[in-house]
């Protein structure tokens, strides 16, 4: 158990490879990438809109993976309501974004001799889709002398009405500031500043007009690098955007699939998170199954690394989400981390016993996905990961290396065909469900034993914290959660004296310790078939 500095509930890998805690309720993921606009650092959203109204929605980007990887989530979560926690990424200069917002300046009518800047427009995140917006002022709804109405236009188009407005910072409801930059009913893509003229209110007004487009906004993309990905713990960058936020339960750095990028992913989940939050690697672009072994075994030697963690392949193609951005084709290729993190989800929810349910298999067929790369949209040119024979020689080189195949079977929709993780020697947990099963109970624990903090340790605590624990495990164990429904064989639970001596109590540190035997998938199965005698047949019959 580590050192304490302050009151705390800690869960760590025990000696005998139990692992640690990933979190109870809906899956907690973090999203790492490139987006088209929106705020830094580990940013909630749950519907596609709370997407676009936050980060845009796609672009033509080569770096911007992550609106694909969050449509294909959603598209994949059936009816669970995962947590989706977005850090974007641009380029970084002495951990400084080169990113820039965009702007315009409107000015007041003549004062006398004189005109002001009155009202500065910003793009309300850094990015170039300030280039397409401009600011109009036209006159007020309600015909109050020094009242404007303010409007944002989008490619042309007004997208937002602010009626109304004042620059009168005593008018607690039609101040232009308070109307435009309201958290939930203010603009989606600006924000304005009174920039407080030498002139009355009612003169501050800005004269009507139509603005120039928003200029020097800038996506901060150029010399992107994936030191960029990785970002900084100091400064709350890249993966370390997600630091924030508690109970992580999946890391997905869609469509990066670099051997820095991947090891920084491991670090994260192994070490930063205390092995409690599990990464979603993704294959490289266009890479047959010699190359994607390669890429396993050397290049990234993600190979035998850990188990909080699981790479997929191959990329996936999808329905053409956007032809303005995307073309006239009828389907796009993705990276597959956004599919898998939504079936994740959907198994997560599908019952009490969810979590450690290996999402694999028919049961868990993908929903959106229509081919994979290198396919033609009719399908008449197959991957070879599911082409007849060609398809069982693909699947028996990959999966060995611990590179979980997708699959389509005649007859069957494209679904999982893997549930290795990226380590399956040593004991602890080999397998994706085992894994997540396991760190499923330790968030809960963790979680559950929060209110026994800062409490007399006595020998009634040490039964109050056993019982609670036992009296968890056991719920899970008659729902089917582990190998065994009966408790002698699926768990214990210690919180006796042998943990907890007088140095523990001294150190305030109460120890408990529990063990769980979590069921393992039948990846293979082998029938026999014997050659009876037809007498024998005959009299059965």
């Amino acid at each position: 158990m580590p050192d304490h500095l302050a009151s705390a509930v800690s869960v760590q890998q025990g000696s005998g490879g139990t692992p640690p805690v990933t979190g109870a309720g809906s899956y907690r993921i973090g999203i790492v990438g490139v987006t088209e606009r929106g705020p830094f650092g580990g940013t909630l959203v749950q519907e596609w809109e709370d997407y676009v109204r936050l980060f845009g929605g796609f672009t033509t980007s080569s770096e911007a993976h992550v609106a694909k990887a969050v449509w294909s989530l959603l598209k994949e979560r059936g009816t669970a309501k995962p947590l989706l926690y977005i850090s974007r990424v641009v380029h970084l200069t002495a951990n400084t974004p080169t990113s820039e917002i965009g702007t315009v300046t409107l000015v007041t009518a003549a004062v006398g001799t004189t005109v002001y800047d009155t009202l500065r427009v910003d793009g309300k995140t850094d990015g170039v889709y300030a280039a397409a917006i401009k600011a109009q002022v036209a006159d007020a709804s309600d015909g109050v002398a020094g009242h404007f109405n303010f409007y944002v236009q989008k490619s042309g188009v007004i997208v937002e009405r602010f009626p109304n407005c004042t620059m009168d910072d005593t008018d607690l409801i039609n101040y232009v500031e308070t109307k435009v930059n309201a958290a939930t009913s203010g603009s989606r893509y600006v924000t304005v500043t009174d920039l407080d003229a030498s002139c009355t209110a009612d003169q501050q007004r800005p004269v009507n007009v139509t603005s120039s487009y928003l200029a020097g906004g800038d996506d901060g993309l150029t010399d992107i690098a994936d030191a960029d990905y990785v970002g900084s713990q100091v400064y709350g960058t890249g993966i370390y955007g997600l630091d924030a936020v508690a109970d992580l339960n999946l890391l997905l750095v869609p469509g990066k699939a670099t051997a820095t990028i991947s090891a920084a992913m491991r670090t994260y989940c192994d070490t930063d998170r205390a092995a409690k939050c599990f990464a979603i690697h993704d294959p490289p672009a266009s890479l047959a199954k010699a190359a994607i072994g390669t890429y396993q075994i050397t290049t990234a030697a993600l190979k035998g690394t850990t188990q909080t963690g699981a790479i997929y392949w191959p990329r996936v193609r999808i329905g053409n989400p956007d032809v303005n951005i995307f073309g006239s084709g009828a389907s796009i290729t993705v990276a597959p981390s956004g599919h898998i993190a939504g079936v994740f989800a959907r198994v997560g929810a599908a019952t009490k016993r969810g979590r450690a349910e290996t999402p694999a298999g028919y049961d868990y067929q993908f929903y959106s996905v229509i081919g994979f790369e290198g396919e033609d949209d009719e399908r008449l040119v197959q991957h070879e990961v599911c082409a007849g024979d060609q398809g069982v020689a693909t699947r028996n080189f990959v999966f060995p290396n611990l590179i979980n195949p997708l699959n389509k079977d005649e007859g069957s929709g494209f679904y999982i065909d893997g549930e290795y993780t990226l380590k399956i020697s040593g004991g602890g947990w080999p397998t994706v469900g085992q894994m997540l099963g396991a760190q499923y109970t330790m968030l809960a624990v963790k979680n559950g034993l929060e209110a026994y903090r800062h409490k007399n340790m006595t020998v009634a605590l040490y039964d109050q914290v056993r019982d609670s624990m036992w009296s968890f495990l056991k719920s899970l164990c008659d729902d089917g959660f582990f190998a065994s429904t009966d408790p002698d064989t699926a768990f214990y639970v210690d919180v006796g004296q042998g943990l907890n001596n007088a140095q523990t109590r001294k150190a305030f540190t109460l120890k408990a310790k529990y063990g769980i035997a979590m069921a393992y998938p039948g990846i293979f199965i082998d029938v026999e078939v014997d050659a009876l005698n037809p007498d024998f047949v005959t009299q059965a019959a």
